[in-house]
């Protein structure tokens, strides 16, 4: 694998994902210290996985979700079976995502952590680096 596209300091976006809209969420994960999402689309199957503090805002309210406090990752589960109306990555790692009904998703990069990263098919890799913004790798 190689990197294929690192941050671009003069252009406020990331890669883009609009590959994801129209995706379905089949499952919501929780695992030790992370948490994550499975879309499926038709490009292929993603997985998102984060290990850090994000927010989910929908009908006026914000909840902080936090992977590391199990029952704080509660509300992740109505997001179950949602299809993503719209994604932004931006260039310092920001990963917002909105899906039906009018709920958001958004996850801040961290200075000195991965916070998340996106897998999916052909060897597609796309992660949040520590106070770096996105990088992304794919097969060639």
């Amino acid at each position: 694998m190689s990197v294929v596209r690192s941050p671009e300091r003069d252009s406020p976006l990331g890669p883009d994902l609009s590959f994801l809209n129209g995706a379905v969420i089949t499952q919501v994960f929780l695992h030790e210290h992370a948490a994550g999402l499975v879309f499926e689309s038709d490009q292929g199957v993603y997985e998102w996985y984060v290990e850090e503090p994000l927010l989910l805002r929908s009908g006026g309210s914000i909840s902080r979700l936090n992977p590391k406090v199990p029952i704080s990752m509660a509300p992740l589960l109505s997001l179950l079976r949602r299809t993503v109306d719209a994604t932004a990555l931006e260039n310092d790692g920001t990963l917002r995502l909105k899906v039906q009904r009018g709920i958001e998703l958004e996850c801040s990069p961290h200075p000195t952590h991965q916070v998340w990263q996106l897998t999916g098919p052909r060897g597609f890799l796309l992660v949040c680096m520590p106070g770096n913004g996105p990088a992304l790798w794919i097969e060639r």
